[in-house]
């Protein structure tokens, strides 16, 4: 059996393992995003199991924080991926967000927000992410939002006075 062959193996049973609501087994799963952390490859199964986590309560409170470090570079090109992640964190984990515990949850939160607004078809919920986590009072999303009043995102065109014109003489004989 080739490497790949198993991995979709292995990934078919973690994704029927995370509907679990045994704690141990539900740790055990999540704790595979913190083993592989540098080595995660993102493909169909991976996305699965994803997808399938977003839908335990249990399995995104375990796994926020390691998924989001792991994802949150890959926001760009996986947006609907990211979505759905960061909305089962607010959903599940409003309360949890807050705490010192997860120091880089709300960091990475904050900027798959700002990514998402910037995509076209992901403004909404880019805007409705980063709008959420203004309302929970995070530091972080408060910092971005000075930073982005600061530094407007169209930039007016630069005031150029008016030259004054030198008034020609007109010579008449």
């Amino acid at each position: 059996m080739k490497h790949a062959d198993c991995r979709v193996h292995a990934n078919r049973v973690l994704s029927n393992l995370v509907w679990s609501n045994d704690p141990l087994i539900v740790r055990a799963v999540t704790n595979l995003f913190r083993l592989l952390r540098d080595e995660v490859e993102l493909d169909q199964s991976m996305r699965l199991l994803i997808l399938r986590l977003t839908n335990n309560r249990l399995a995104v409170l375990e796994a926020a924080e390691d998924l989001l470090d792991i994802l949150t570079s890959v926001t760009a090109q996986e947006p609907k991926l990211l979505a759905q992640i960061s909305n089962a964190l607010l959903r599940f984990g409003g309360n949890e967000i807050k705490r010192y515990a997860w120091s880089t949850v709300p960091e990475n939160l904050t900027s798959i927000a700002l990514t998402l607004h910037r995509q076209e078809k992901f403004r909404a919920a880019g805007l409705k992410l980063f709008e959420s986590l203004i309302e929970m009072n995070l530091s972080q999303a408060k910092s971005a939002l000075d930073v982005l009043d600061r530094n407007p995102v169209v930039r007016a065109a630069p005031y150029r006075p008016t030259r004054l014109r030198k008034r020609r003489a007109v010579i008449r004989k």
